[in-house]
């Protein structure tokens, strides 16, 4: 290696001053500029493939074979993690490469100092460690190591020693001048520091001066080198395991520390938790919204699976669908298909007065046209999610129950025609009554809201025990229903919702059945009105038209 630090300390025995050795960088930083631009322009280059590429062969995988897709996304970014990893350990060893021989160019800095990435990377990984370590142990630890190992990349570039070998060398040749060293370091580095902070230039300065204190971290190694001379280096393991001890203890107290603060948090959250469920007030037993929140049945309400045995040689009725919910008649009067969210809706409400939702979880690019969907189905581990609704009174919210197993259902659909798609089911529930709807219907195509021809143009709520209505419009609060038959079309705009924000528990009322028709579990883990808008509001992509335009009107109430 050629001695380019040739000054009079080695007589002197002491380091030249900090001015002397600021000048000294400065020749040497304008002799190696254009290498060491050089070998950053190719560093910077080689970073940003390292991130991109990568990711980039996962994504197209992924597109490739849809069912790897998540292992080929997990397996692109955790290659970028490692290429960036190389390369950083690269253009270290090659900049130390630019920086130890000065007549080398940036192709022959990087060809030089590729046998050594490995070596490099490790050393760094064992100073990261220890010094991170000694930090942990009240800061002053991590100080003194950061100084010790500061030259430890230098040795294992310019003397060929890795590992815990490099970092005895470079701890040997600050022995005895640790102040002086750390007081150059802290100067030369500083400079970097003071430069970034200059308005519109900084970055820029900041860019092409880096590897200023760099040559000067460098040439202040050469200067510890020749005053300490043919130092004789024999490290034991009592030597490395004397350096590693402090580093080792703060390793240790960090996942220590790390475990006692999520436990803290845990049971923080817990008590948290806790308070919150003996607070709530809104739907508390008893309460109005207690008794008209949508909600699943107790875990002790009876309920009756369905013999699947009701499916064999079933022939569903060719007439419009109808049956009935927990033993009140009901008929589908108009159907909606938001995305595969199969909706059977018997109301003019926004919230109907009964219906059945059912989930049929198709994949990416399936339709329900043509398709087949029987329940149970020895070739499926599950089926698919069905919701029951139905208003126990005419102006309360729908009470609503899920069904996950124990039902039977039969759904056919033929192929699309018009703009739509005929179907069939039968479907029993197992809940008290076996609810259930049997018959024909029409699915609109684009997934609109289609009034069923059999629907009437109007239809008093499903439990109303009034006598007929007369011709004149309903006393419903903020929305008088229509006298004579209307357009099939959603009839319902926010705006004249009869629930209004009159009281947080009423709030609450609309907004959980407006949550339990999207399926979106907000109120549950909220403990106002003004949480659950709050997360609906984070989900809006999730909800469907009509719940999103109920949520703007209440916000803007």
């Amino acid at each position: 290696m050629p001695d380019i630090a040739q000054q009079s300390q080695a007589q002197t025995g002491e380091l030249i001053s900090v001015s002397a050795h600021f000048s000294r960088g400065w020749d040497y930083f304008k002799s190696r500029l254009a290498t060491l631009l050089f070998v950053s322009i190719i560093a910077l280059v080689l970073i940003i493939l390292a991130a991109v590429i990568p990711p980039a062969c996962g994504f197209l995988l992924g597109r490739l074979a849809p069912g790897l897709k998540g292992a080929a996304a997990s397996l692109g970014v955790l290659a970028a993690v490692i290429a960036v990893l190389w390369s950083l350990s690269w253009a270290t060893a090659a900049t130390c490469a630019a920086v130890v021989y000065k007549d080398a160019g940036a192709k022959e800095c990087y060809s030089r100092s590729r046998p050594r990435v490995f070596a490099l990377l490790w050393v760094h990984l064992l100073a990261g460690l220890l010094v991170m370590g000694g930090y942990v142990l009240l800061i002053v630890p991590g100080i003194l190591l950061t100084v010790w190992f500061f030259f430890a990349p230098f040795v294992c570039i310019a003397e060929d020693l890795g590992g815990f070998d490099a970092l005895l060398k470079s701890r040997e040749y600050v022995r005895g001048r640790w102040f002086s060293v750390a007081w150059r370091l802290l100067t030369a580095w500083l400079v970097i520091v003071l430069i970034q902070v200059i308005p519109v230039v900084g970055q820029l300065l900041s860019f092409i001066l880096w590897p200023l204190p760099f040559l000067m971290s460098f040439l202040l190694y050469q200067d510890l080198k020749a005053l300490r001379g043919d130092l004789p280096f024999q490290p034991t393991f009592k030597a490395k395991l004397g350096i590693a001890a402090p580093g080792l203890a703060g390793l240790v107290a960090v996942p220590i520390l790390l475990v006692t603060m999520m436990g803290g948090t845990v049971l923080m959250m817990r008590q948290k938790m806790l308070q919150g469920m003996g607070a709530r007030k809104p739907f508390a037993s008893g309460s109005k919204a207690g008794a008209a929140a949508v909600s699943s049945p107790a875990p002790n309400a009876v309920r009756r699976p369905v013999d699947p045995a009701v499916l064999d040689g079933l022939v569903i009725p060719d007439q419009p669908a109808a049956g009935q919910i927990r033993g009140a008649d009901f008929r589908v009067e108009r159907t909606e298909a938001m995305g595969s969210i199969i909706h059977l809706s018997q109301g003019k409400e926004f919230f109907a007065d009964a219906e059945f939702i059912i989930f049929p979880f198709l994949g990416d690019g399936e339709t329900l046209a043509g398709r087949t969907i029987r329940y149970p189905d020895p070739g499926r581990m599950s089926g698919p999610h069905i919701h029951v609704a139905r208003k126990p009174a005419p102006e309360s919210m729908p009470k609503t129950e899920m069904f996950m197993s124990d039902y039977a259902m039969l759904l056919v659909f033929g192929p699309e025609k018009a703009g739509k798609i005929a179907g069939k089911i039968f479907l029993r529930v197992p809940d008290a009554s076996q609810s259930e709807v049997k018959g024909t219907f029409e699915l609109a195509s684009d997934g609109k809201e289609l009034t069923q021809a059999s629907a009437p143009a109007a239809s008093a709520p499903v439990q109303a025990s009034a006598p007929a209505p007369q011709p004149k419009p309903l006393t419903v609060p903020a929305k008088p229903a229509p006298v004579q038959a209307q357009p099939a079309a959603k009839p319902v705009q926010p705006a004249a919702t009869p629930f209004k924000v009159s009281h947080p528990s009423e709030l609450n009322e609309v907004l959980k059945a407006c949550v339990n028709e999207t399926g979106i579990f907000c109120y549950d883990r909220q403990d106002t009105a003004a949480e659950t808008l709050a997360c609906l509001r984070s989900r809006k992509e999730d909800l469907l038209p009509e719940c999103l335009k109920l949520l703007e009107s209440f916000s803007a109430q």
